[in-house]
């Protein structure tokens, strides 16, 4: 399943092991709204934690549009 653009930018975040509240201040969001995220991204992933959300990550490449060409 790809998740839509904004969710798949915080989940990159979350797998590279930033915090909520570091995602909201390189995102200009509140973490309310962070965490809203990513309660969507655990429900459409079938995750349960950031750690499966990495790993998840790193089995499906495809999983999220990296935003550039390379």
């Amino acid at each position: 399943m790809k998740l839509p653009r904004r969710e798949a930018e915080i989940a990159r975040l979350v797998a590279s092991g930033l915090s909520d509240l570091n995602i909201a201040q390189h995102l200009s969001l509140s973490e309310n709204t962070v965490g809203s995220h990513l309660r969507r991204i655990y429900a459409k992933l079938g995750c349960h934690s950031r750690v499966e959300i990495a790993a998840l990550l790193g089995a499906h490449r495809g999983l999220v549009d990296r935003g550039d060409a390379g």
